[in-house]
C-alpha cells in the first residue's frame, strides 16, 4: 500500500509545471552546443531526451497520460478544434520525429558552395543588418578557391561589397537560427559553427516544410492518409537527402508554394485578408528563391483565373506587394531586379532537343525522378481518381511544366547532389497526387502494413545516400545522362 501511494504521488508529481520546468530546463541545457553550433548533435539530443524517455519507459501512469493525450490529439483532427492544436498534433505526429531523424543524420551536410554563403549572410543581416560578407570570405573552405586571393565559389564582388553568388531567399528561413545561436552565445566568426548552423537550419526548413505538408493534406484528405504521405515525403524523397541536408533554394520554393495551396483550401484563410498577404510574402520568397519557380506561381495564378477572376486580381496584386521588397534588394545590391540568378537565364543556358534530358531527370540512376521517388508513379493513379477536380489538374500541370523547365535547361543533373535535386520542388506536388491513392490503400485488409512497408522502402534511397555512400557521389553522369548508356548501368552497379 505504502509503495501504491509512493508511485501514485510521483507520478503526479511528475506532471507538475514545476516537474516539467525542470524537465524543459535540463532538455535547453543538453541542446546547447547544438543551438550553438558546437559538438556532435546526436549526443547532446539523447541527453535531452534520456529523462523523458525514462520516464515515458518506467513510469507506466506517465506513460498512459501521454499516449492518451496523443490519442485525444489524434482523434480532434477530425473535428473543428482550434487552429492551434493542428499544429501542436502536426508538430506531435509529424515534426518532432521527422527532425529527430534528420539531426540523427551524422554530421556533416551535401559539400556545395552553392550554399555556403546563406549562414554568413544570415550572420551578417543579425549583426550588422546588411547582407555583406566580406568578412566571412576567410572562413571559407579552401577547396570553393583555387587560389587565397580569389573570392569563394559562391561569393560574387559587387560595387557595394561581397554578396552570395546566388538567390538569397534562403537568408529568410537561415535568420531565425543564425538570431538564436548568436543569443545564445555562438562564435559567428568559427567555420565549423557557420557549417553546423547551415546543417541545423536545413534540418528546421524540411521539418517545417512537413508541417505545412501535413497541414495541407488535412484540408483534402482524413488524418491517416495525410499522415501517410507527409511521411511518405518527408523520408522517402528528396527532403530527406537534400532539403534537411543543406539550405538549398528548393526548400523555400516548396514552402512557398505550399502556403500558396494553403491560403486556398483553408475556408479561414481564403476568406481573410490575412490569407492573400500570405499568399503574396510566399510568391515573394518564392522569386527570391528560385527565379524557376514563376512556372509554379504562374500555373497557381492561372488555376485561380478560371476559377474565380476577381480573386486572381487580388492574388496578383498581393503577388506584386510580395515581390517588391525582394526586386528593390537585388536591384540595390546585385544592380538588377532579378538578382544574381539573371545570368542563368541567358539564352545560351537553355535548349529545345528535350528527349534525352528528359529522360534523364525521370529515369537516370543518377538523376531519375523515378529512381529515387519510384512512389511518384502513385500520382497516376491519383491523377485518374482525381480527373473530375480542376485542383488535380493544376497541381499536375504544374509538376509537369517544371520537369519541361527543367529538361530545358542546358545543367539539367543539377551538380553534385544526392537524386534528382532540380526536381525537388514536384515532389509535394506529386505528393499531393498520391493522397486519394494511399487514402484507398489504408483502406484495404493489410493497408497500414503495406503503407508502413512501402513508406519504409521509398526511404532507402535516401538514407543509403546520407548513411553509406556519401551525399557527392559521382552520379551526376553529365557525359552520357541517361539510364540506357553503359557507364550509367557500370554506376548503377
Amino acid at each position: 500500500m505504502v509503495r501504491q501511494r509512493f508511485r501514485t504521488g510521483f507520478s503526479r508529481s511528475i506532471e507538475s509545471r514545476w516537474a516539467f520546468a525542470i524537465r524543459l530546463a535540463i532538455a535547453v541545457a543538453a541542446l546547447h552546443p547544438v543551438i550553438v553550433g558546437r559538438g556532435q548533435p546526436r549526443l547532446f539530443l539523447l541527453l535531452a531526451l534520456v529523462l523523458p524517455g525514462a520516464l515515458f519507459l518506467m513510469d507506466a501512469p506517465f506513460r498512459r497520460r501521454q499516449l492518451g493525450t496523443a490519442r485525444g490529439l489524434w482523434a480532434g483532427l477530425r473535428a473543428d478544434v482550434p487552429e492551434w492544436r493542428r499544429w501542436w498534433a502536426g508538430f506531435v505526429f509529424v515534426g518532432a520525429p521527422v527532425g529527430l531523424i534528420y539531426l540523427l543524420h551524422p554530421y556533416g551536410h551535401i559539400d556545395s558552395g552553392d550554399t555556403w554563403a546563406v549562414v554568413p549572410t544570415a550572420a551578417s543581416v543579425v549583426r550588422e543588418g546588411n547582407a555583406e560578407i566580406r568578412e566571412f570570405v576567410p572562413l571559407a573552405p579552401r577547396e570553393y578557391s583555387s587560389t587565397d586571393k580569389e573570392l569563394p565559389y559562391g561569393a560574387i564582388e559587387m560595387p557595394h561589397g561581397v554578396y552570395s553568388r546566388y538567390p538569397a531567399g534562403m537568408t529568410l528561413y537561415a535568420v531565425p537560427f543564425v538570431g538564436i545561436a548568436y543569443l545564445a552565445g555562438a562564435d559567428l566568426d568559427d567555420p565549423k559553427t557557420i557549417d553546423a548552423l547551415d546543417r541545423s537550419a536545413a534540418a528546421g526548413v524540411a521539418v517545417l516544410l512537413g508541417l505545412l505538408f501535413f497541414r495541407t493534406a488535412l484540408h483534402l484528405t482524413d488524418p491517416p492518409a495525410a499522415l501517410a504521405a507527409t511521411w511518405l515525403l518527408a523520408v522517402g524523397s528528396g527532403v530527406y537527402s537534400t532539403i534537411s541536408q543543406t539550405l538549398w533554394q528548393h526548400g523555400g520554393v516548396m514552402i512557398g508554394f505550399l502556403l500558396l495551396l494553403n491560403g486556398e483550401y483553408d475556408p479561414r484563410l481564403r476568406q481573410s485578408r490575412w490569407g492573400l498577404a500570405l499568399q503574396g510574402f510566399a510568391v515573394g520568397t518564392m522569386f527570391a528563391c528560385r527565379l524557376s519557380s514563376g512556372v509554379l506561381v504562374a500555373a497557381f495564378g492561372l488555376w485561380l483565373l478560371g476559377r474565380d477572376p476577381r480573386r486572381a486580381l487580388k492574388f496578383g496584386l498581393a503577388a506584386a506587394v510580395g515581390l517588391l521588397p525582394w526586386i528593390l534588394f537585388y536591384q540595390f545590391d546585385y544592380g538588377t531586379p532579378l538578382g544574381p540568378a539573371q545570368s542563368q537565364m541567358a539564352a545560351g543556358g537553355w535548349r529545345t532537343d528535350l528527349l534525352e534530358p528528359l529522360a534523364g531527370v525521370l529515369f537516370s540512376p543518377g538523376r531519375g525522378l523515378f529512381v529515387y521517388q519510384s512512389w511518384v508513379a502513385l500520382a497516376l493513379w491519383g491523377l485518374w481518381l482525381g480527373r473530375r477536380s480542376d485542383r488535380t489538374w493544376m497541381l499536375a500541370a504544374s509538376a509537369v511544366l517544371h520537369i519541361l523547365l527543367i529538361s530545358g535547361w542546358t545543367c539539367w543533373w543539377g551538380g553534385s547532389a544526392w537524386g534528382s535535386r532540380l526536381l525537388c520542388e514536384t515532389l509535394p506536388l506529386f505528393a499531393l497526387l498520391c493522397l486519394q491513392p494511399i487514402k484507398a490503400i489504408l483502406k484495404w485488409k493489410w493497408g497500414r502494413a503495406i503503407a508502413v512497408v512501402g513508406i519504409a522502402l521509398a526511404a532507402v534511397p535516401h538514407t543509403a545516400g546520407i548513411w553509406c555512400f556519401g551525399l557527392s557521389a559521382n552520379w551526376k553522369l553529365e557525359e552520357e545522362p541517361t539510364m540506357w548508356s553503359p557507364p550509367a548501368w557500370e554506376a548503377l552497379l
